[in-house]
């Protein structure tokens, strides 16, 4: 097996407290955005969700208020293999053990699970778990006579054995994800120069594979919507990020063709079918006086917008991995595409795996030289982000008894759940976002939190990259970001001999000022990145630039609506955000109450949500300098790729 750089410069880690090895001081820093509190959150409600009384099955969603549990039956196949690599990732983060030892139990649980020919089958059927055979929502129920293996489900819980792995070096984990490696190429169906995965829609549920008789049927989905979820590539997406990941790993070259050959598949003209005929008549005297048609293939889609993040996330993995240029092109495009869906400024499009996932799919963009979508990332993480994760139980108490609602379910409760993500942001039979109201139904899809993390500085040799102005500790360099208070970040140098540090759009670089050890210093600007050099390794750098505040407005365009859209602006949903540089201070949604009429005639999944936990309640912003607190500092010793 061929040797990776970490193989050589991490140890095997021995005992189960692996995640507090890095080193702790105190300091008193900005009390401003800092990841490393929002994953001690999200640590909480992904061992919360672990149900020790069912095999330690990981919840899907719920509501806070009234505290309220949806099963999926998926959960098994999807929330275990996720919740593994999550919380792998944030314990790196956080240096917390919190629940260490029903983290463990659970992955046991779940090894329990994996069968010789090396998948990861179904959890047991039993009578208090009726949804483990209840098909997509459950409309149609399968057979129950022989365990089954959602393929995307083993291959999701391949990409969290090799995060586990970086790690932990734990042998145990790489035989494990081997035999799923070996088994997810076995099963493939090849066919000329591509390859799939059935997506076994007729049993209802996605690529199912039984353990005895194998596939139901080989059927070739023939466009996006072959599925019983509705979109195809997603699926394939997750096999795909996994075969790349493990190939990163190890230079499997069968893996790396399959994963080849999976592509090629994905990108088959019928699997994007593209939307914009729909976008209206006058579209196309638009595209006549630039040229005329459509190119093609092109990334664009009808189907599911998360599905469609899922997609990107899995391609540009294999891109980058690959060095392919082709398709690092294809995914910006895509990308772009999806950008149109949503509030872009704020990050975002809807349920919050669609939200988060374009938050990793554009550092993936930035990292393989596409262009520079840092931009993206910062306006998501101080917005959407964190917004959407419910971090004040007191708030969701006061919420339950105002409508004298249960704040527990049984031994379920509001604290421990807490930290998850509002699970969608829309309402409607056209699903109009509403940025101003979380409602209280939530979902734990947070290994981004560890993506954006991981990418807020790197170092390679000395030479040390601030992509992102959030505040973070590194064994080379902590940073002490003031913002938005106040356009100032301090960074502590420790090992680095070049610091290149990225300045937002926003930021005036005429007049960007930095003092090294209270002395002006010069730098020079190479694109987005003021660079500084001879550095010793003990110095303390201060960036300061003025903030800048704005009032933005923006529309959602329906389909119909033609190139002349701002006829029709008083029937378009219209948002007003109040931003200070990247964050946004408050939201307004002047004209909710035109897209609300008629919703007593609306299924029940379309209504607006009650109105509970506010967001964007940012006030405190406004201030001109940042508070500041003493807090304990956790420095990773080690980050894995993802």
């Amino acid at each position: 097996m061929k040797k990776r750089m970490w193989d050589k410069i991490v140890m095997p880690i021995k005992n189960k407290d692996h995640l507090l090895t890095g080193k702790r001081y105190e300091a008193s820093v900005p009390d401003t955005l800092d990841l490393t509190d929002r994953a001690e959150f999200a640590i909480n409600a992904l061992t919360g969700i672990i149900n020790e009384k069912q095999n330690y099955e990981c919840l899907w969603r719920w509501k806070y208020v009234p505290l309220t549990l949806f099963h999926h039956s998926n959960e098994w196949n999807d929330s275990n293999p996720r919740s593994i690599e999550a919380l792998t990732l944030l314990r790196l983060v956080t240096g917390s053990n919190y629940k260490l030892a029903v983290e463990e139990t659970m992955l046991d649980s779940v090894f329990s699970r994996i069968g010789d020919d090396g998948l990861f089958y179904n959890a047991p059927y039993r009578p208090d778990a009726p949804w483990r055979s209840g098909g997509y929502a459950r409309v149609k129920t399968w057979r129950t006579d022989e365990d089954y293996s959602s393929v995307p489900g083993s291959a999701q819980l391949l990409i969290a054995l090799l995060a586990r792995y970086q790690a932990e070096h734990d042998s145990r984990l790489l035989k494990h994800a081997e035999k799923l490696v070996a088994a997810l190429l076995r099963i493939a169906v090849y066919k000329d120069d591509y390859a799939y995965y059935p997506m076994t829609t007729e049993t209802g549920f996605d690529c199912g594979y039984f353990k005895k008789t194998g596939w139901p049927d080989t059927k070739e989905p023939l466009n996006e919507f072959g599925s019983p979820e509705g979109c195809v590539n997603p699926y394939y997406a997750i096999i795909l990020r996994a075969l790349s990941r493990w190939y990163a790993l190890t230079g499997d070259k069968k893996a790396i063709e399959t994963a080849r050959k999976l592509t090629g598949y994905m990108l088959k003209p019928n699997m994007w079918l593209g939307n914009i005929q729909n976008w209206g008549t006058e579209t196309f005297r638009v595209w006549s006086a630039h040229g005329g048609l459509q190119r093609r293939p092109a990334a664009l889609f009808k189907g599911h917008v998360v599905g469609l993040t899922y997609t990107l996330h899995g391609l540009i993995e294999y891109a980058r991995i690959t060095n392919n240029a082709y398709l690092k092109e294809f995914v910006r495009q895509g990308y772009e595409h999806i950008r149109n869906f949503g509030l872009a400024r704020i990050g975002m499009y809807g349920e919050n795996i669609a939200n988060n996932l374009m938050a990793a799919v554009a550092i993936r963009l930035s990292d393989a030289g596409v262009g520079d979508y840092w931009e993206d990332v910062d306006q998501h993480v101080r917005n959407a982000m964190v917004e959407d994760q419910f971090i004040d139980a007191g708030m969701l108490r006061e919420i339950s008894r105002e409508k004298d609602l249960p704040g527990e379910y049984g031994e379920w409760s509001i604290e421990r759940l807490l930290g998850a993500l509002r699970h969608d942001g829309g309402f409607g039979p056209h699903w109009v976002l509403d940025p101003t109201n979380n409602g209280t139904e939530a979902s734990v899809y947070v290994e981004p939190f560890y993506y954006v993390w991981e990418s807020i500085t790197r170092y390679n040799k000395e030479n040390g990259y601030v992509n992102l102005l959030l505040n973070r500790v590194s064994p080379w360099c902590d940073i002490d970001s003031h913002l938005p208070y106040e356009g100032k970040v301090t960074l502590h140098n420790k090992t680095c001999r070049t610091l290149s540090v990225r300045m937002p759009k926003w930021v005036d670089k005429t007049v960007v000022t930095c003092r090294i050890n209270d002395k002006e210093a010069p730098f020079f600007w190479t694109g987005n990145y003021m660079t500084m050099v001879g550095l010793y390794g003990r110095e303390k750098i201060t960036i300061k630039f003025p903030m800048v505040e704005r009032v933005e407005e923006y529309y959602l365009l329906k389909y119909e609506a033609d190139s002349l859209w701002y006829k029709e602006i008083d029937s378009l949903p219209r948002y007003v955000l109040h931003m200070k540089g990247n964050t946004c201070v408050k939201v307004e949604f002047p004209n909710k109450e035109n897209f609300t009429v008629g919703r007593e005639k609306w299924p029940d999944y379309a209504r607006p949500v009650p109105e509970g936990y506010p967001v964007y309640q940012r006030d405190r912003y406004r201030k001109k300098s940042a508070p500041l607190k003493e807090k304990t500092r956790y420095v990773a010793p080690l980050v894995v790729d993802w």
